[in-house]
């Protein structure tokens, strides 16, 4: 297994392309233990607000993403892929946790995992040698469908994340990093 997500807990690195956003590392604890959370917070102009990652598939296949959220302010987060298929999911990550709407994931849910955190995940088509601009967007509390709004945060809510993973094929998997030579892994 790889993680094909390279920086998965550090949203600071250039390879997490984030417009319009403040991110602050290590800012609260993570799942594991580690104050290695981060923290975006959306600027406050009118916009859309998000990370972007660009992954060339290696194959044409299924590719599970999930990540650890937990709100500081705004608690619904989308994923999606912008290039082969549109597909989007979107999350509300708070209560119980709950699908808002799928438009052509598959495996997809989100659980609440502890203090706060939640682990949303869902699998997606990619297409071999594209680059995939994979997106982790921040929704407005007022969100109820469709690929995001352009909307004017108040600059200083935001939401936490950690563990972004990355993975062929349909199976939710245990997370983990593979960050050089160092591996952890937690169950979650």
């Amino acid at each position: 297994m790889a993680n094909l997500f390279t920086f998965p807990e550090d949203f600071t690195n250039v390879v997490w392309t984030p417009p319009t956003t403040t991110v602050i590392a290590n800012a609260t604890t993570a799942p594991n233990g580690t104050t290695t959370a981060d923290l975006m917070v959306p600027e406050a102009v009118s916009g859309e607000f998000m990370f972007i990652y660009t992954y060339t598939a290696a194959t044409t296949s299924k590719h599970m993403m999930s990540l650890y959220v937990k709100a500081n302010g705004y608690s619904k987060i989308m994923f999606r892929e912008a290039a082969f298929t549109g597909e989007y999911i979107a999350f509300n990550c708070s209560g119980a946790g709950s699908v808002i709407e799928n438009s052509g994931f598959s495996n997809q849910g989100i659980t609440s995992i502890a203090n706060g955190w939640y682990r949303i995940y869902g699998a997606t088509d990619l297409s071999s040698g594209s680059a995939h601009p994979l997106t982790i967007k921040n929704l407005p509390d007022t969100y109820t469908t469709g690929i995001g709004p352009t909307w004017t945060p108040n600059g200083t809510s935001g939401t936490y994340f950690w563990g972004a993973l990355l993975e062929v094929g349909t199976t939710l998997n245990d997370y983990f990093t593979s960050n050089n030579a160092t591996t952890a892994w937690i169950k979650a």
